[in-house]
């Protein structure tokens, strides 16, 4: 069966790759709050189209310290909002700390349930989108009563893990397995602050972490002035764990120390692992990777398309972890582009409400 090409899937990748700017801008973006898990007011993002609203999308962010305002998914929220879509992107207060815990599955399901009460005329339209490590996590919370009455109309996850334990080999050697063939891809240095700034004060490796993790927390909230000054201050044995960090050249401290975290910390790491548990979600996924991906492996995806009861997975060789990256002569780029206009044609039709 021969699925039918959106008009809206082609406009959303012709924006997406920026070759107009027709239908990016959206009417207006709004500041605004939402009560958090402890009746706190969190930040929040609103972008409204220009026109009638046709669907909702709640954007849910990856690890960073940016929230909200984080470049490349304000962006895609803009591409949406140009095809009618509203975009609610929160805060996650936890993954903005880039903590990667049970608890960011909390304030997800929360937050899907706060915005029913705001769209009670398009409940059974409401989207969510989950980018990176905020992807897995955003499985499991589609697993919660809160987002089960109405479920989300779509789900879609881009460029996150399977298993954390085979996502940490990627980080640690850049090295994958597909097709019977090994990859090596240089792994991107900030996966491994990630996993030591979560995990390095629940280990003992031998020696004092105190300033370690002092200097990882500046740099995880991006305060980089702080950083310099701080690791100036640094004995010359942190000093050169933190620059194999930031290298992503692991030396022998370093991986000694990544290893007593997946010995130490199994449990946690295997419960946020869609491995264990996601071919129990029934709701349709659409996944989409980038095969240049530094930061995850697409062969994450792979595996959590082979595991996964119903959905439909995309590896794209435009993009990278965040960005599209132009590469290749005008007939790969037209092949890649019709690909990617095939999938969001799929996810854009889709409504788990009227859908079989």
């Amino acid at each position: 069966m021969i699925f039918p090409i959106s008009i809206d899937a082609i406009r959303f990748v012709r924006n997406a790759f920026s070759l107009s700017k027709v239908d990016t801008q959206p009417n207006h973006v709004v500041r605004a709050e939402y009560p958090g898990l402890n009746g706190e007011y969190v930040p929040l993002k609103i972008i409204y189209p220009k026109g009638k609203i046709r669907k909702i999308v709640i954007l849910y962010p990856g690890a960073t310290p940016f929230g909200e305002d984080h470049e490349e998914a304000t962006s895609l929220a803009h591409v949406m909002s140009g095809l009618g879509f509203k975009v609610y992107m929160p805060r996650i207060p936890l993954l903005m700390q880039l903590i990667i815990s049970p608890e960011n599955v909390e304030w997800m399901a929360h937050f899907y349930q706060w915005v029913l009460t705001q769209e009670p005329t398009l409940k059974t339209q409401i989207t969510v989108v989950g980018m990176s490590f905020g992807g897995a996590l955003l499985l499991k919370a589609c697993m919660d009563s809160r987002m089960q009455s109405p479920r989300p109309a779509s789900i879609m996850i881009y460029s996150t893990f399977f298993d954390f334990d085979s996502s940490m080999n990627f980080l640690i050697t850049g090295k994958f397995r597909y097709n019977n063939n090994e990859v090596l891809i240089k792994p991107n240095d900030w996966g491994g602050i990630v996993i030591m700034h979560n995990y390095l004060r629940h280990v003992n490796p031998g020696f004092d972490t105190e300033k370690i993790r002092e200097n990882l927390s500046f740099r995880v909230a991006d305060e980089m002035d702080k950083v310099d000054e701080h690791f100036k201050t640094l004995s010359t044995f942190d000093q050169s764990f933190v620059e194999s960090l930031m290298t992503a050249n692991y030396n022998s401290d370093v991986l000694k120390t990544i290893q007593l975290i997946r010995e130490t910390c199994r449990k946690e790491l295997e419960d946020l692992s869609p491995r264990l548990w996601c071919n129990q979600l029934q709701q349709k996924v659409f996944i989409l990777h980038g095969a240049n991906d530094s930061m995850v492996p697409f062969t994450e995806s792979v595996r959590l398309s082979e595991t996964l009861p119903r959905n439909m997975l995309h590896i794209s060789h435009l993009y990278g972890h965040k960005t599209i990256e132009r590469m290749g002569n005008i007939w790969f780029l037209l092949k890649e582009a019709y690909g990617l206009v095939r999938f969001f044609s799929h996810f854009l039709n889709h409504n788990e409400h009227s859908n079989i």
